[in-house]
């Protein structure tokens, strides 16, 4: 029987996106697998105690503004105990604040999941700003993931090196899209609403929803207004909300003589119809966005948005696509594209209308509910050491005194299935008898028959996988699993490529190409004049969000999942991959299906008897322990792949654009000269940017479809 999560979603407040999110959330989890309760405020505006019982969570009221701060922290402590949560998600910097420190007094303490929804340290004043970050490193180990709502923010939150990146995870905001009316898909503007805000047909109507508080920039807003009005003189705002802001707002109003122009509406649970009732929305900002809820809404409603170019704004709002951003504090230019809008009502239609296909299509309340609970689920729930599947790499650090057994690292654990394995060869079946090579306290037994190299006993499959999928991209492991930053090697990886395919343009034929371990569509790039059609295919959601930005198909999973149709491809190419794989004939099966008869396999995998693995030993680069769990030979390499159905047509020396400092940092610990290099790359430092083409100790290899 599958054990139910038990959660607890805090949010300080009741008003406000956080805890909108909260309910579009808990809305969508699937109650079979998870027991929800929310704790929250009980604010006049805001979600409310029987919206959040109709999902079929729990409500419980705490309000962080009433009484006594500790009282509060010893209730919510309470609550942890008597319920014994699995796991905590606190959402917004106030609720992660105080909840944290809860957990200091709960043992065993559920796991942790902080949802930042706007990253403001960056623009506190410098003594909050210094006693902010030096509570979230005290904080940091009870901080198991950072959930960010957009990809600024996790860069924000990384340069402040708050938490390792293997912690931190993007799952951008999502709506329901049809709550909302769409003027722009042909629906007639509500007439209703108009009246009641006595409007007129002729009229233009722009719509400024949020809370009146900080980042949000009201001056530039009013000021612009005041632009609008002397093009526009009938032309009308009204800002629906409530907040601390909203006397200064009403000066503001008065200051520019704007009475007449500008209103302050209040609150309002009719946010559909009085978008459905306007012509423009726009959202100014001073400082910090996650990504706006309320930006969302009025895309979903098919309008077309006017927002400041702050946070994760140009995430998404397209510029000149579903609207137009700004620069901060430029009401003048805030108000030509206002002015530019309210002129032209096809414009208007078309951005609307572009901006709810967007919001449909990308940020959709189901699929957040989706990646939020496939990382619930990743977190081992209820142990005080709790930490994402990623931070596996901790565990394997500890060395092993046995070669065989590895009795000092960690064997079993009952909630997560950490599991260790022992291997056999992968082309002969033969048990792991014969021991190679000890790296990094990991055993490397090698077929005394194939002469195949492989890791055993090894981490199960199902464990390992997890890598992939949080954290790999941009990790910060002690051992060599994943990479510090991948995005930042785009011009050498791809320069590769270009060169790699130079070397095979001979063979290939065009058509369809597949790329497998596809990575951030690097090589899809290089190889895309090439063919009719790219795909890509990874286990990594990021790495596929990062291919489909590049405008190619992706597919995320594993290849015996993908719904290709047989002999569907010319070429499949498998850069770095195929040493990761632990059944790799049954996965040359696979690749085999998806070729067409004559079709070409193109893979690059470390060779262990280069030139290079011999002259480094044990710290050759592709020991990356215990990502890499198979190593090949040519000749090894040639057995098992004619052994499943392939003609191998060549197999030639790897070469890789890297650049300067990399390569002297990497033959500095060939001979422990680290410090060497590092005077070294000071001395070059105009230099370090140069590329080279080196012999990275792996091989091409290009096989044919027999």
């Amino acid at each position: 029987m599958k054990k139910i999560l038990s959660i607890l979603e805090f949010v300080a407040s009741s008003r406000g996106g956080g805890a909108v999110h909260v309910l579009e959330l808990v809305r969508r989890l699937d109650l079979s697998r998870v027991k929800l309760t929310v704790a929250t405020s009980s604010d006049e505006f805001g979600v409310t105690e029987d919206q959040i019982t109709a999902t079929g969570a729990e409500f419980y009221p705490l309000d962080l503004t009433k009484g006594s701060p500790l009282g509060q922290l010893v209730r919510l402590a309470a609550l942890m105990r008597s319920r014994r949560f699995d796991l905590v998600h606190f959402h917004g910097a106030r609720a992660a604040f105080w909840g944290r420190l809860a957990c200091t007094l709960v043992k065993p303490r559920p796991a942790v999941v902080y949802s930042i929804h706007g990253f403001s340290y960056p623009f506190y004043p410098a003594y909050k700003q210094t006693v902010g970050y030096l509570f979230e490193r005290l904080v940091r180990p009870i901080t198991d993931l950072v959930v960010c709502v957009s990809d600024n923010e996790k860069k924000e939150v990384l340069r402040s090196r708050l938490f390792p990146p293997s912690r931190v995870v993007v799952i951008k905001n999502g709506i329901s899209s049809d709550r909302f009316h769409t003027p722009a898909a042909g629906l007639e503007r509500n007439p209703g609403c108009r009246a009641g805000l006595g409007l007129n047909d002729d009229q233009r109507l722009l719509v400024m929803g949020c809370r009146l508080d900080r980042p949000r920039d009201f001056d530039i807003c009013v000021k612009a207004m005041a632009r609008v009005t002397s093009s526009f003189p009938d032309a009308r705002l009204v800002i629906a909300g409530e907040g601390p802001e909203r006397l200064r707002i009403q000066n503001l109003i008065k200051l520019h003589r704007l009475e007449h122009a500008v209103s302050l509406v209040g609150f309002r649970r009719d946010m559909p119809e009085l978008l459905a009732a306007a012509d423009v929305f726009m959202l100014t900002s001073w400082g910090w966005e996650g990504l706006p809820l309320a930006v969302m809404e009025a895309m979903a409603a098919g309008l077309p948005v006017v927002a400041t170019d702050t946070g994760g704004l140009p995430e998404l709002v397209a510029e000149g696509e579903t609207g137009f951003l700004v620069p901060l504090g430029d009401d003048s230019r805030l108000a030509e594209k206002l002015c530019l809008l309210l002129s032209n009502a096809d414009l208007r239609q078309r951005l609307g209308q572009a901006g709810r296909e967007r919001v449909i299509t990308m940020f959709s309340a189901h699929r957040m509910a989706q990646e939020m609970s496939d990382q619930y689920f990743k977190l081992r729930p209820g142990c005080a050491s709790s930490r994402n599947a990623s931070m596996f790499a901790d565990k394997v650090k500890v060395r092993r005194s046995d070669c065989r057994g590895g009795d000092d690292l960690p064997k079993g654990d009952p909630s997560e299935n950490f599991s260790w394995e022992e291997a056999a060869c992968p082309i002969c079946g033969r048990p792991s008898d014969s021991l190679w090579r000890m790296v990094k306290g990991f055993s490397i037994m090698r077929c005394r028959d194939c002469h195949l190299a492989f890791v055993s006993p090894r981490p199960s499959e199902a464990v390992l996988t997890r890598f992939y999928s949080g954290g790999y991209f941009a990790s910060d492991s002690d051992i060599n699993v994943g990479y510090q930053n991948y995005g930042a090697m785009e011009p050498e990886l791809v320069k590769t490529f270009q060169r790699r395919l130079t070397e095979i343009q001979g063979f290939i034929r065009g058509g369809r190409l597949l790329d497998v371990g596809c990575g951030y569509g690097y090589f899809l790039q290089a190889a895309q004049p090439l063919f009719s059609e790219c795909w890509g295919l990874d286990v990594a959601p990021e790495a596929c969000e990062q291919v489909r930005r590049r405008g190619f198909p992706a597919f995320c999973g594993k290849l015996d999942e993908a719904p290709f149709e047989s002999e569907q491809f010319d070429l499949v190419a498998m850069s770095d991959l195929f040493e990761h794989i632990y059944r790799p004939q049954d996965f040359l099966d696979q690749v085999k299906r998806v070729l067409q008869p004559d079709g070409l396999l193109y893979l690059t995998t470390p060779n262990m008897a280069s030139l290079l693995a011999k002259i480094s030993g044990r710290r050759w680069v592709s020991f990356k322990l215990p990502e890499h769990i198979v190593y090949y030979t040519p000749a090894s390499i040639s057995k098992i792949l004619a052994l499943a159905g392939f003609e191998v047509l060549s197999i030639t020396r790897a070469g890789q654009y890297c650049r300067l400092d990399f390569i002297l940092k990497r033959i500095a610990q060939l001979g422990g000269l680290e410090g060497v290099a590092s005077g070294l790359i000071e001395r070059l430092q105009k230099y370090r940017g140069v590329m080279i083409y080196a012999d990275s100790g792996s091989m091409n290899v290009l096989a044919r479809r027999k």
